[in-house]
């Protein structure tokens, strides 16, 4: 079967080929377009609540988290997270605070960086992670910089986000 004849589709939208299917509303909220089986989806899919911190915004609401930024705040969410500090939700979080007390080394940036890749490729499904990298910082390297490189599915945007870690030393 070869393609269709042009043609008007549903809302009015023209229709060129069969593996083309549209079905987009008359609204800026929200579309969903399918072409040869591939799925591209606005922003409006990413999500719209809370922001972390909860704050109240100028017209004394509750200020809102919307598309890219809620996905960001999502991903300190996770990492602010220690597992079982959720009550209801203990596999809830990043493994990196059972590394809080560990030497800053090689080792130690690897752990740091797979625990942050595993939490982020389970909790936060919005996303592809493209690298995580650890780097030592301050002064006397009591903090782990983690660099992630995050891309959007819906959007495919490419973000970045420098998280601090701090590891406990003892007093010398």
């Amino acid at each position: 079967m070869g393609a269709q004849p042009f043609g008007i589709g549903a809302y009015g939208v023209p229709t060129r080929y069969r593996e083309v299917v549209l079905t987009v509303p008359k609204c800026d909220d929200w579309f969903f377009i399918r072409v040869s089986g591939a799925h591209v989806m606005s922003k409006p899919f990413l999500g719209v609540g809370w922001a972390f911190p909860v704050a109240a915004d100028d017209n004394r609401a509750i200020q809102l988290a919307e598309y890219e930024e809620s996905v960001r705040q999502s991903i300190w969410i996770v990492l602010g997270t220690a597992k079982g500090e959720r009550v209801m939700r203990p596999d809830f979080g990043c493994g990196i605070y059972d590394l809080v007390f560990e030497v800053n080394s090689a080792s130690t940036a690897g752990r740091v960086a797979q625990e942050v890749q595993d939490a982020l490729l389970y909790f936060e499904p919005r996303i592809d992670v493209l690298d995580v990298q650890v780097n030592a910082g301050g002064d006397s390297g009591e903090v782990l910089l983690i660099t992630i490189e995050y891309q959007v599915r819906a959007t495919n945007n490419v973000f970045n986000l420098v998280y601090p870690f701090y590891l406990e030393r003892s007093p010398a």
